[in-house]
């Protein structure tokens, strides 16, 4: 079944422990953490000094998403909050330096993912999908601005399917940027097994109700094939 992450960025800087309980409350899976430099994207974003802070409120797994040049430069400084998941941009740095962080993390006990721009190609990520454990696709431009979500992305999200579907079957296919409820449905049926929401999530009248049609979702199947299967399922 789906899962569903949310974003600790979208959250009301002036209410931060609130939105982190609201999400522990409304059940959701995981919080997401976008750290940005700047420099590989336009915008800044939490960094560890967010995590020191919030760390002892958030009993979820936490995933981080390095929107950064050579993200290997700040791994360590977020290995010691034990994130479940890291995921960063394969553009980020050298084919060497890609390898020999999802090594690292891997060794560490930490999930390790590549994040799929818009403007990358999928084929990118076929030397890497042996050493991955999640590929995140963005489904607006990272870090900008005002960014909404590209109905071709879902290509996108398609295209990874199909690399991972038959020889990598375990590697997680996430979805980032832009979803609201609509959306996050449509990206499952394309293939995500795990969506990440931010205002829209904040901002739904029922955020507990959504985090359980999310968790009754099949990744591939359309939400009317997957009513269907629980009212098999339940006799």
């Amino acid at each position: 079944m789906a899962s569903l992450s949310i974003s600790a960025y979208a959250a009301d800087a002036g209410h931060t422990a609130r939105d982190v309980d609201l999400v522990h409350a409304a059940g959701a899976d995981s919080i997401h953490v976008d750290v940005m430099d700047g420099h590989f994207v336009t915008l800044t974003g939490l960094g560890d000094n967010w995590l020191e802070s919030m760390r002892p409120r958030i009993t979820l797994p936490i995933d981080v998403h390095f929107m950064t040049y050579a993200p290997e430069r700040f791994a360590a400084r977020f290995e010691r909050y034990k994130p479940a998941t890291v995921v960063f941009h394969a553009e980020s740095s050298s084919p060497d330096a890609v390898r020999g962080l999802l090594g690292q993390l891997r060794g560490h006990g930490i999930r390790g993912g590549l994040a799929l721009s818009p403007d990358a190609d999928p084929a990118s990520l076929v030397p890497y999908l042996s050493a991955v454990d999640e590929i995140l696709v963005m489904t607006t431009h990272p870090g900008r601005p005002g960014s909404v979500f590209l109905p071709e992305a879902r290509n996108h999200i398609r295209a990874v399917r199909r690399l991972l579907a038959d020889a990598y079957p375990a590697v997680t296919l996430s979805v980032d940027g832009g979803l609201d409820d609509r959306l996050a449905f449509a990206c499952i049926e394309d293939g995500a097994g795990k969506v990440v929401m931010g205002r829209s999530y904040f901002h739904h009248p029922d955020p507990k109700g959504l985090a359980d049609r999310i968790h009754s979702s099949r990744p591939g199947r359309s939400r009317s094939e997957s009513s269907r299967d629980r009212a098999v399922a339940d006799g």
